[in-house]
């Protein structure tokens, strides 16, 4: 869980860039500058990501578009904000249930 820490701009996309394949739990959230082409790196190298908290960062429909097309197999929570509502509601990831809830982490 990475929200709340004062990480800079290039070290989250150090992160997101470099990060262990095998991760399957993340949190990036509040990091604004978190786009979409870092999330085609993210997801793309970690697709065994099961739960993936990204609420205020700058993703897009195609970053989500990206995280359902790498990991659709194994996601089962993604709080994305309101990005976030469309994949919730749909028949994209079959694993799904639901955004991630507040004490994930603890």
């Amino acid at each position: 869980n990475l929200n709340s820490t004062e990480l800079t701009e290039d070290s989250v996309k150090f992160l997101t860039h470099h990060l262990t394949p095998g991760i399957t739990k993340l949190s990036l959230a509040g990091f604004e500058f978190i786009n979409d082409e870092d999330i085609l790196s993210l997801v793309s190298r970690c697709n065994q990501l099961s739960a993936l908290d990204l609420q205020k960062t700058a993703i897009t429909n195609d970053g989500l578009s990206m995280i359902i097309t790498h990991l659709k197999t194994n996601l089962e929570k993604l709080d994305a904000g309101k990005v976030c509502e469309k994949v919730i509601a749909g028949p994209q990831i079959p694993n799904i249930t639901g955004v991630l809830p507040k004490d994930f982490y603890n």
